[in-house]
C-alpha cells in the first residue's frame, strides 16, 4: 500500500483524498437526507390519513343520529320516520364516499373491518326499514355497528401512523380528535338514542334509569379526558388556545346541560313528561357542539401537519442545496489549492534540478506564503548560500593548498623539537624516580620515630597515673594519722578525767578512815595507771604528730613529683605529635613526589605521542594539499551569476 502511494503523483493523491472525503461525507449526508425524507414522507402519510378519518367520523356521526331517530320511531313516534329515512340515505351516501377512499388503503385489517361495517349496516338498515326489530335490538345493533366503525377508525389511524406523531401539539390533537372525541360522541349518542326511545315509550324501568346513569358517568369521564388532552395540546400553542377556548367551553357546558336534563327529566323524574323530540334536539345540539370542537381541532391538526410538511420540505431542499453549494465551493477551493501546491512543487523541482546540474544562476519564482512557498524560499536561500560558498571556496582553494604546504613544513620542525623535549623529559623522569626513593626512606624513618614517640608517651602517661595513685595513697595515710591523733587526744582526755576521779576517790577514802583504806589503795593504783596512760598517750601523740608532719612532707614531694611527671608526659605528647606531623608530612611528600614522577612519565608519553601525531599531521597536510587541488577542480563546474 505504501509503495503504491509513493508511486502516485501529487495530483492523483489529491484526487484520492477528494474521493475519500466524498466517501466520508456521503454516508452522514445520505443518512440525514434519507431521514429527513422519511420524516417528510411520514408526515405526508399522516396528512393523507386525515381525509378517510374525517369521512369515517362523518359516517359514525350519521349512524349515531340514525340510531337515535330509529329509537324514537320504534318507541312509538311515527312522525320521526321521515327524518330517520333521510338519515339512512345520508348514511348510505357517507358509506359510498368512504368506500371510494377505502379502496386506496392497502391494509387487510382495514379491508376486513370495512367489509364487516358494510355487511352489518346492510342487514341493520333493511330490518329497521321493514320494522323487523324492536327498539332494544335496534339500539344494540346500532351500538355494535358504531363499535365496528370506531374500531375501523382506530385501524385507519394506526395505518397512517397518526397515533405515533412525534410533536406534542399534533400528537395530543390526534388523541383528542380521533380517539377520545369519537368515544365521547358515542356515549352522548347512546344517551340520545336510549333516552329518546324511553321518552317515546313514556316509561322507564329501574334498569333503564341505571343504564342512563352509567352512560351519563361514562360521558362525564370521556369529557374530562378530552378536556385534559386538549389542554396539553393547547398549552404549546397560545393562538390555538385562544381560537378554541370558546367552542370547548360551549361543548363542556352543553354536555353538562344534557347530563342535568337527563338526571332531572329521566333518571330522577317520577313521570316522563319531556317530549322525545325536544330531548333528541337537546342532545343532538350537545353532540353538534362537541363535533364543532372536533372540526376546529381537526383543522388545527391538518394545519399543523401541513405546516410541518412544508417546513420539512423546505429543510430538505435547503440541506440539499447547501450540500451541493458546499461541494461546489469545496471543489473550486480544492482545485485552487492543488494548483498552488503543484506550481510550488514544480518550482522546487526545477530549482533542485538546476542546482544538481551546477547552475546557480537566479530564476524568477512564484512565491506563496504557505509551507510549500516557504520551502521554495528556503531553497532560494540555499541557492544563494551555495553561490556564496562556491565563490568563497573557489577563491580560497589555492590559499588552502599553500597553507597546507606551510603546515607540512612547520610539522617537520615541530617533530624535531618534540623529540628533543621527549629526551629531556626522560632524564627528568629518572631524576624524579631517585628523589622519590629518598623521600620514601625518610618517610619510613619518620613512621618508626612516630611509633617510638607514641610508646614513650604511653609509658609516661602510665607513670603519671601511678604517681597520682601514690599521691592519693599518701593523702589517705595523712588523713588516717590525723584521725589517730584525734583518738589519742580522746584517750589523753579520758586519762586526765580518770586521774581527777582517782584523786577524788583518794580524798573520799581519806575521809572514810579505816573503812576507805582499801578503796584508797585502789584509787591510788587507778591514779597511777591514769598517769601512765596519759604519759603513753602524750608520747604516742608526739610520735603521731611527727609521723603526720613527715607524711605531709611526703605528700608534698609526691605532689611535686606528680606535677613534674605530668609535665614530662605533656612534653612527650608534644614530641609525639610533632613526630606524627613529620611522619604525615613525609608521607604526603612521598605521595607528591610519586605523583610528580607519574606526571613527568605521562608528559614523556604524551610528548612521544605528540611526536607521532606531528608526523601524522605532516602526512595529513600533504593529503590536504592534494584534496584542495581536487576541490578547485570540483568547484570549477558550478556556474554563478556574473
Amino acid at each position: 500500500m505504501s509503495n503504491l502511494i509513493h508511486r502516485l503523483r501529487l495530483s492523483h493523491k489529491f484526487g484520492l483524498l477528494a474521493l475519500l472525503g466524498a466517501l466520508m461525507l456521503a454516508p452522514p449526508m445520505t443518512y440525514y437526507i434519507v431521514d429527513a425524507h422519511s420524516e417528510l414522507s411520514y408526515t405526508r402519510r399522516e396528512v393523507a390519513g386525515l381525509q378517510p378519518s374525517a369521512a369515517l367520523l362523518k359516517l359514525i356521526r350519521l349512524t349515531q343520529q340514525h340510531r337515535g331517530l330509529t329509537a324514537t320511531v320504534l318507541g312509538g313516534k311515527a312522525e320521526a320516520e321521515g327524518q330517520r329515512a333521510e338519515r339512512q340515505r345520508e348514511v348510505d351516501q357517507a358509506l359510498g364516499e368512504f368506500a371510494a377512499l377505502a379502496a386506496g388503503i392497502e391494509d387487510p385489517k382495514v379491508a376486513e373491518g370495512w367489509q364487516q361495517v358494510q355487511q352489518q349496516w346492510k342487514t341493520l338498515s333493511a330490518q329497521v326499514a321493514q320494522r323487523q326489530m324492536a327498539a332494544p335490538a335496534s339500539f344494540a345493533g346500532h351500538s355494535a355497528l358504531v363499535e365496528l366503525q370506531l374500531d375501523l377508525h382506530g385501524r385507519i389511524v394506526s395505518h397512517y401512523g397518526l397515533d405515533l406523531d412525534s410533536e406534542p401539539v399534533s400528537y395530543h390533537l390526534v388523541i383528542a380528535t380521533m380517539t377520545q372525541l369519537p368515544q365521547l360522541t358515542e356515549q352522548l349518542g347512546k344517551l340520545r338514542g336510549s333516552g329518546a326511545g324511553i321518552l317515546a315509550r313514556g316509561q322507564a324501568t329501574v334498569a333503564d334509569r341505571a343504564m342512563l346513569g352509567g352512560l351519563s358517568e361514562s360521558a362525564r369521564g370521556e369529557m374530562h379526558r378530552l378536556l385534559t388532552t386538549l389542554e396539553r395540546a393547547l398549552e404549546h400553542d397560545p393562538a390555538l388556545r385562544e381560537r378554541m377556548a370558546g367552542p370547548i367551553e360551549q361543548a363542556r357546558a352543553g354536555v353538562e346541560r344534557t347530563r342535568e336534563m337527563l338526571r332531572t327529566d329521566l333518571i330522577e323524574a317520577e313521570a316522563l313528561t319531556l317530549p322525545s323530540a325536544e330531548y333528541f334536539q337537546a342532545t343532538t345540539k350537545a353532540i353538534d357542539q362537541v363535533f364543532a370542537v372536533h372540526g376546529l381541532a381537526s383543522e388545527a391538526l391538518a394545519g399543523a401537519l401541513q405546516a410541518r410538511t412544508a417546513r420539512l420540505q423546505r429543510t430538505e431542499w435547503l440541506v440539499i442545496g447547501l450540500s451541493v453549494l458546499m461541494v461546489g465551493l469545496c471543489g473550486l477551493l480544492a482545485r485552487s489549492i492543488v494548483r498552488s501546491i503543484l506550481q510550488a512543487t514544480d518550482d522546487a523541482r526545477r530549482m533542485a534540478e538546476r542546482i544538481a546540474a551546477g547552475d546557480l544562476s537566479p530564476e524568477p519564482l512564484r512565491v506563496s506564503e504557505d509551507e510549500l512557498g516557504r520551502m521554495v524560499q528556503a531553497m532560494e536561500a540555499m541557492r544563494l548560500s551555495l553561490t556564496e560558498v562556491v565563490g568563497t571556496v573557489r577563491e580560497n582553494a589555492v590559499s588552502v593548498a599553500a597553507a597546507s604546504a606551510q603546515i607540512a613544513q612547520g610539522n617537520i620542525d615541530l617533530s624535531s623539537r618534540t623529540e628533543q623535549q621527549a629526551a629531556a623529559l626522560q632524564q627528568t623522569a629518572a631524576t624524579m624516580d631517585q628523589l622519590g626513593s629518598t623521600v620514601s626512606h625518610n618517610a619510613d624513618h619518620a613512621r618508626e620515630a612516630d611509633g617510638l614517640a607514641r610508646e614513650a608517651s604511653t609509658l609516661a602517661s602510665r607513670g603519671g597515673e601511678m604517681v597520682s595513685q601514690v599521691v592519693g595513697t599518701m593523702g589517705g595515710i595523712s588523713e588516717a594519722s590525723r584521725k589517730i591523733g584525734d583518738i589519742i587526744g580522746v584517750i589523753d582526755s579520758i586519762a586526765f578525767q580518770t586521774n581527777i576521779l582517782a584523786l577524788n576517790a583518794a580524798v573520799e577514802a581519806a575521809r572514810a578512815g579505816e573503812q576507805g583504806r582499801g578503796f584508797a589503795v585502789v584509787a591510788t593504783e587507778v591514779r597511777n595507771l591514769a598517769q601512765r596512760s596519759a604519759e603513753a598517750a602524750r608520747e604516742i601523740k608526739a610520735l603521731i604528730s611527727t609521723s603526720v608532719e613527715r607524711v605531709e612532707q611526703g605528700v608534698s614531694l609526691v605532689d611535686q613529683t606528680g606535677r613534674s611527671v605530668g609535665e614530662v608526659v605533656a612534653s612527650i605528647r608534644r614530641v609525639s605529635d610533632i613526630v606524627a606531623q613529620i611522619s604525615a608530612a613525609s608521607a604526603e611528600q612521598s605521595t607528591g613526589v610519586a605523583q610528580v614522577g607519574q606526571a613527568v612519565t605521562q608528559m614523556d608519553r604524551a610528548t612521544q605521542q605528540n611526536a607521532a601525531l606531528v608526523e601524522q599531521s605532516a602526512a595529513a597536510a600533504g593529503t590536504l594539499k592534494s584534496q584542495a587541488e581536487q576541490l578547485v577542480d570540483a568547484v570549477a563546474r558550478f556556474r554563478v551569476a556574473a
